[in-house]
């Protein structure tokens, strides 16, 4: 936390001023005697791509923290020109904090480049304009901390973490909280593991690895479910909408695995339904590797033969997309057939394509998934903060369609840093950094929760395996239905014991 003036833009350690010294020489010794000019893209700075962003793996891919001063391209012409004016957006919130006392806060994710990626773009621009939200929010208010918001991109699949850990904790002027964190990846348990050592919190918003948590990585939370918890929830689905003999039956039930050990979220997913339905019959491929197509129109064909009830698909949302597409061009389009996925599913709720669209609005296929947040799964009245939430995006027209729960969860995310870092700055004499924010994150307890858009968070705090979870969070449990409004069939409670209850604003 600083308190007075408005941090710089961060920039990369190591050498990078040294080749604006050459290049001013070279410049100098150009302009003296006409010669030399050509040396300067040999001893200029070819991996910059602006301050604080640089070019990782030999390629144009440039990955970095800004400030919203850099523009980051995704590939797509809508998406990035709504990805700018986000930008702006930020960059304005950043410069009108003045002098006053604020924290800093980086949103990182993996953002995809040439189609390279299991992120999507859609999933970037909503989570962005979430934590947007959130900044804007926070320094609207009468609040004694403003918050400073840098976006940290850490290339497709985290291929540039180093880059970025080097960015957020010891160039410049470092980030005090990191939010979001991308995706269950090995890359991001990298990152993660570098935040930790460097004493930095962190608040997962999309996160949902069992193990990528506090109990691994000390000071970093989540707002929302684990996998294991998601598939409890699509199990208590199947359980409600199936007869017993029909999941029991021999090939009532199968399991469509990418076995990539790399990727937490499939593993995770895989584990735990194959716990649960022991008999499922289990077909696994490698999603990194070539040929994964092929493997999954073999599958859906062989699957359909089989005619079982329902199908789980531990995949990422690119793969479970081309997987409906085959059961759709293989399976007898009058064969009831239910599929089951977890949260990434949520990036197919606005897909146009019509080979994805088509089985599941002209056949017996029904596709249900586990989501982290969605605007019509409140326990009562709509939450304050989604109500906040709608408020900031639809006047810039920027991620006013929430189904997918992106913004709702890295609104929360952020709002659950700024909270914390307010709790314990606010204690503390100007000037003063607040250093260790635990006690900030431990007062959101079952006791008194964080009340956020996607409901309320209760973190766990003690020293178990589920340490800087949220509490037997509610989850949603939706049929996709592309082009039409997405339906709720199941709001699944972990526990027995009532879910925490919010009785107000996000630190109620």
């Amino acid at each position: 936390m600083t308190d007075g003036h408005v941090l710089s833009p961060i920039e990369p350690v190591g050498p990078s001023r040294i080749p604006r010294i050459a290049l001013c020489v070279v410049l100098a010794l150009a302009v003296l005697t006409g010669v030399a000019v050509w040396v300067i893209h040999e001893i200029g700075q070819p991996d910059s791509c602006g301050a604080g962003v640089v070019k990782v793996g030999g390629s144009d891919e440039c990955v970095g923290v800004s400030d919203g001063s850099y523009r980051f391209v995704l590939g797509d012409a809508t998406i990035d020109g709504d990805l700018g004016r986000l930008e702006d957006l930020i960059a304005k919130q950043n410069a009108s904090i003045g002098k006053a006392r604020h924290v800093t806060i980086a949103y990182a994710l993996p953002m995809p480049w040439n189609d390279l990626g299991t992120l999507t773009r859609i999933s970037v621009l909503h989570q962005l304009a979430g934590a947007w939200a959130a900044q804007s929010a926070a320094n609207a208010g009468p609040a004694p901390l403003k918050v400073r918001l840098l976006i940290a991109n850490f290339g497709h699949d985290g291929v540039g973490w180093q880059q970025v850990l080097t960015g957020l904790t010891t160039a410049g002027d470092p980030a005090d909280v990191v939010v979001g964190l991308g995706q269950s990846i090995r890359n991001t348990y990298q990152l993660a593991g570098g935040l930790a050592n460097a004493g930095r919190p962190m608040v997962g918003a999309m996160i949902t690895a069992d193990d990528l948590n506090g109990h691994t990585f000390p000071n970093l939370y989540r707002v929302g479910p684990t996998n294991t918890q998601q598939i409890a929830a699509a199990i208590a689905y199947l359980q409600g909408a199936f007869d017993e003999s029909a999941l029991d039956r021999v090939n009532g039930v199968y399991v469509i695995a990418s076995g990539t050990p790399q990727d937490n979220y499939v593993v995770n997913l895989t584990k735990a339904f194959k716990q649960s339905v022991p008999h499922a019959v289990t077909l696994t491929y490698d999603g990194q590797a070539p040929g994964w197509s092929q493997a999954l129109d073999t599958f859906a064909a062989s699957m359909c033969g089989a005619h079982p009830s329902a199908v789980y698909v531990a995949a990422r949302a690119a793969q479970l997309q081309y997987f409906v597409e085959q059961v759709g061009a293989h399976c007898d389009s009058r064969m009831p057939l239910t599929v089951l996925s977890g949260d990434d599913a949520a990036a197919l709720v606005n897909s146009a394509d019509v080979a994805f669209t088509r089985p599941l609005r002209e056949s017996a296929l029904t596709m249900v998934y586990t989501a982290i947040g969605y605007p019509g799964a409140s326990t009562g009245s709509r939450p304050p903060r989604l109500t906040e939430l709608r408020g900031r995006l639809d006047p810039v027209n920027i991620a006013t369609d929430l189904t997918d729960g992106s913004a709702m969860s890295a609104f929360d995310a952020v709002e659950l840093a700024v909270g914390a870092a307010t709790f314990v700055i606010s204690a503390l004499p100007p000037g003063t950094s607040g250093g260790n924010l635990f006690n900030g994150f431990a007062q959101f307890n079952r006791a008194n929760p964080f009340c956020g858009a996607t409901g309320p968070v209760a973190l766990v705090t003690d020293d178990s395996p589920r340490r800087g979870d949220a509490f037997e969070k509610p989850i949603p449990v939706l049929r996709l239905l592309p082009g039409r409004a997405t339906s709720l069939k199941l709001l699944y409670t972990p526990t027995d014991d009532p879910p925490p209850v919010c009785r107000g604003g996000p630190a109620s």
